[in-house]
């Protein structure tokens, strides 16, 4: 019988850190489930609830591709000599960019190593420990070095070509964001209100309603975030609403991600999933286990309705609700 642990405790840290391979294991609705094995010096135990990976460039880049839909990681540990046991942590994972500000933090982690091609954090929601009797007993050698002594041979030009036309799609064709645009998402300041408003004045949205949200974020009902591209040209945002007006969120303390747009040209670019999982992350920050969203159910919402339940999303199973703006379906999604 496996043993469930709230954290990664001391001694769960020492097993992993004295682990020579790890596996990670990922999906996406509508694809394969992928299990990786990962060598090398290239695992570190951040905190008690968060790990983080130097990913390498390799011929396939499934996990990207999953956690920008599906987001679920699962990472496993075994001994293979001494006492026998099976480590696995559960959670969400995301991509960091080498480059970005979180990546610089990051990167004080890690040695330089030929091949890097981003950071996967994987935030623990849950582990688990079972009897690994059955795992057959080894003795370590030695770590390859084929992987990177073939990068440092391609050099970084050549190893940022093999990139593009080997790892921008999954082996089921989901898109990695290998080759995005680089764009950011912070919440709204004060400063922004204007911006979202002039992005999105030909929806016919009032700059009252971003006056308002802007109160209600300094009031702590609401976080505005907002996404912006290179030139920080407003290109999308979205809401948390802490207490939503539906009331089964409500009354179950479930937050909504509320009034989500993206402007026309960055549409199904990633955009609206980052919106997402952000959202996600700041709730399961807030100490939230259950996240909720709605979509009309006109063609006009066409893009909510396919991606959504890509990302996991459910019907709550009460059907569509009659508002204002015409009968919404509401989800949820454990996180």
């Amino acid at each position: 019988m496996g043993k469930f642990h709230p954290v990664i405790s001391p001694k769960l840290r020492s097993f992993i850190e004295t682990q020579q391979m790890f596996f990670t294991a990922s999906s996406s609705m509508g694809g394969r489930v992928n299990v990786s094995p990962k060598g090398i010096d290239s695992l570190r135990v951040l905190d008690e609830c968060t790990v983080a990976y130097l990913d390498l460039t390799g011929s396939g880049n499934e996990t990207a591709a999953h956690l920008r839909t599906d987001g679920r990681l699962t990472l496993m540990f075994c001994a293979f000599e001494g006492e026998p046991c099976i480590l696995r942590l559960f959670g969400e994972g995301e991509i960091v960019a080498l480059d970005s500000e979180r990546g610089r933090e990051l990167r004080a982690h890690f040695p330089p190593t030929p091949g890097e091609r981003h950071f996967v954090v994987q935030h623990v929601s849950s582990v688990l420990t079972s009897c690994g009797y059955a795992v057959p007993l080894y003795d370590f050698r030695e770590q390859r070095d084929m992987l990177l002594t073939w990068a440092d041979k391609q050099g970084p030009e050549q190893m940022q070509i093999y990139r593009r036309l080997k790892n921008s799609v999954s082996i089921d064709g989901f898109p990695t964001g290998l080759e995005e645009p680089n764009y950011s998402i912070l919440a709204m300041k004060a400063d922004d209100v204007g911006a979202v408003f002039e992005a999105f004045k030909s929806w016919n949205k009032p700059h009252e309603q971003y006056v308002r949200y802007w109160r209600e974020n300094e009031e702590g009902s609401r976080v505005t975030i907002v996404a912006t591209d290179e030139a920080e040209t407003v290109i999308g945002y979205t809401n948390i609403v802490w207490t939503p007006e539906y009331a089964p969120f409500a009354e179950a303390g479930i937050p909504e991600i509320n009034d989500m747009n993206v402007v026309g040209d960055w549409q199904k670019r990633g955009i609206g999933t980052a919106l997402i999982k952000e959202c996600e992350k700041m709730a399961r920050h807030a100490g939230h286990k259950e996240m909720g969203i709605g979509f009309g159910l006109t063609a006009d919402y066409g893009n909510a309705q396919r991606l959504y339940p890509k990302l996991g999303y459910i019907p709550d199973g009460r059907g569509a609700v009659p508002t204002p703006w015409g009968d919404v379906l509401y989800l949820t999604k454990k996180l």
